[in-house]
C-alpha cells in the first residue's frame, strides 16, 4: 500500500471560507484504491510555504495529490512552486494552450491573456488533460515520490482524477484495498463502547477506530487485504456480541455512505420485510421522528403536541403517580392510533420532566403495540439544550421501534 499524502492550496481553505472537499472526497478514493493515506496539508498562497511542504512531502510520500493553484490569477502558485522546489523550470506546453484556446472558442467567449499561464507546465512534467475546464494538471515523480497536480473546482478535479490519475496509480503499483468493516451503534457514548471493547485483542494488522456523528457511534474495523474472510468475520461477530443491542447495522465502509447504517433506514427495511404500516404521535421530539420517516410508505400517519403535561409534578409521590398514568397512557394512545388510521403499528412517544429542575432533562415514555395487541414500552432519559433533547427524543423512538420489530416475529 503506497503512503499517500493530499496537498490543498488556497487561502481561502487556510482561511475558514472554503471548506476543503476535494480532500475528503480523495482521501476516500484513494483508499478505495489501495493507498495508504497518511496526511492532509493545506497551504495559503504563499510560494516559500509551498516550497517548503512540498520539499517535505517529498521525503515522506510515495504519492501525493495536489489541488488547487492551477489558475491564471496571480495567487495561482502551484506550478511556480513545483518549479522551485524540485528545479524543473516553467516551459511553455503548445498541446495545453491549444485545448485553452479550444475550451474558449467552443463557447463562444473570448480567451483573456492571463490564461496563458495555465500552459507553463514544469519541465519535464506529464501533462494531464483537462475535459472541463482551463487549467491542465500535470504528473512527475520526485527521488521516490510520485505526484499529481489537479485543479482546485471540484467536478474538474474529480474527472481528473478518474481518467488520468487512476489509470496512472494502477500503472505503477499494485493497488489491493484494504477492508474496513462498520459497526453502527445507538445509545452508548464513545467512551463507554471503547471500554467494552478494551479486553478484545486485535490480531496483528487490524486497526481499531471510532467516529461520533450526532446519531450513532460507528466503530470501525481495518483489516489488510490478506486477511481471511473467516477470521474477520469472527472478529466483527465477537465486536458485535460485546457491545450487545446497541449495533443496529454492520456494513462495509464503501458502502456507508450510499446505503447508510442510519436508524431511519434500518427501521425501514425491518417493517418493509413485514409489510406493515404504522401510525406515530410524539411530543418531546417536535415532528423530528415524523421527518426522518416521511418518504417510507408504510408511515400512514403521523402528528405531535407541543407539550404533554396533563397533571402538575409538585412532589415525589406525584411524579411517582404520573409517570405510571403516563405509560398507562402512552398505551391507550398507541393502541388508538392503531384503530384510528387502521394499521399495524401504534407508537407513542411521551414525556415528563425528569424532575423540577430543567437542567435534569425530560423521561421519554414509548409505546408500540402490534398486531395482536401485543405491546412494547420503553423510558429514557435526554438531556442538554432543549435541541438536542428534541433530537435525541426523535433517534429513542426510532431506536425503540427496531428493538421492538426485532424482537416481534
Amino acid at each position: 500500500m503506497p503512503i499517500a499524502e493530499i496537498l490543498s492550496q488556497g487561502e481561502e481553505i487556510v482561511g475558514g471560507q472554503t471548506t476543503d472537499s476535494n480532500a475528503a472526497w480523495l482521501s476516500r478514493r484513494l483508499r478505495d484504491l489501495g493507498c495508504d493515506v497518511r496526511r492532509h496539508t493545506a497551504v495559503g498562497d504563499r510560494l516559500d510555504d509551498l516550497v517548503h511542504v512540498m520539499g517535505e512531502i517529498a521525503n515522506r510520500a510515495e504519492v501525493c495529490i495536489g489541488s488547487g493553484g492551477l489558475g491564471p490569477t496571480s495567487d495561482d502558485l502551484t506550478a511556480a512552486a513545483v518549479a522551485e522546489a524540485f528545479d524543473m523550470p516553467l516551459q511553455f506546453d503548445a498541446v495545453a494552450w491549444q485545448q485553452i484556446e479550444t475550451f474558449f472558442a467552443q463557447r463562444q467567449r473570448p480567451l483573456p491573456a492571463i490564461n496563458r499561464k495555465q500552459a507553463w507546465l514544469p519541465r519535464g512534467a506529464q501533462r494531464l488533460d483537462n475535459t472541463c475546464g482551463t487549467a491542465p494538471g500535470f504528473a512527475l515523480q520526485t527521488g521516490t515520490c510520485r505526484w499529481f497536480f489537479l485543479p482546485g473546482v471540484p467536478f474538474e478535479m474529480r474527472a481528473m482524477f478518474e481518467s488520468a490519475v487512476v489509470p496512472l496509480l494502477r500503472r505503477h503499483y499494485t493497488l489491493v484495498p484494504q477492508r474496513t468493516v462498520v459497526l453502527h451503534t445507538f445509545g452508548l457514548g464513545e467512551s463507554a463502547i471503547a471500554e467494552a471493547l478494551q479486553t478484545l485483542p486485535l490480531p496483528p494488522g487490524v486497526r481499531l477506530g471510532y467516529r461520533a456523528r450526532h446519531s450513532e457511534v460507528q466503530v470501525k474495523l481495518t483489516f489488510p487485504p490478506d486477511e481471511a474472510a473467516t477470521q474477520r468475520e469472527r472478529l466483527v461477530a465477537s465486536f458485535a456480541a460485546q457491545l450487545g443491542d446497541a449495533v443496529f447495522a454492520i456494513t462495509e465502509e464503501e458502502t456507508a455512505e450510499k446505503h447508510p447504517g442510519e436508524l431511519a433506514s434500518v427501521v425501514h427495511t425491518l417493517i418493509a420485510a413485514r409489510g406493515w404500516s404504522l401510525a406515530a404521535w410524539e411530543t418531546w421530539s417536535k415532528g423530528r421522528f415524523t421527518s426522518y420517516c416521511a418518504s417510507y410508505p408504510w408511515l400512514v400517519a403521523s402528528g405531535y403536541g407541543a407539550r404533554f403535561d396533563p397533571v402538575p409534578a409538585r412532589s415525589r409521590g406525584e411524579t411517582t403517580r404520573l409517570q405510571d398514568d403516563i405509560a398507562a397512557t402512552a398505551i391507550q394512545c398507541a393502541h388508538s392510533l392503531r384503530e384510528q388510521y387502521h394499521c399495524d403499528i401504534g407508537l407513542a412517544q411521551l414525556h415528563t420532566p425528569a424532575s423540577d429542575d430543567a437542567a435534569a432533562g425530560v423521561i421519554l415514555h414509548t409505546a408500540l403495540v402490534f398486531p395482536g395487541s401485543r405491546t412494547y414500552q420503553e423510558k429514557r432519559r435526554v438531556h442538554g439544550t432543549l435541541a438536542r433533547q428534541a433530537e435525541h427524543a426523535a433517534l429513542w423512538m426510532l431506536d425503540s421501534l427496531r428493538r421492538a420489530l426485532r424482537d416481534t416475529a
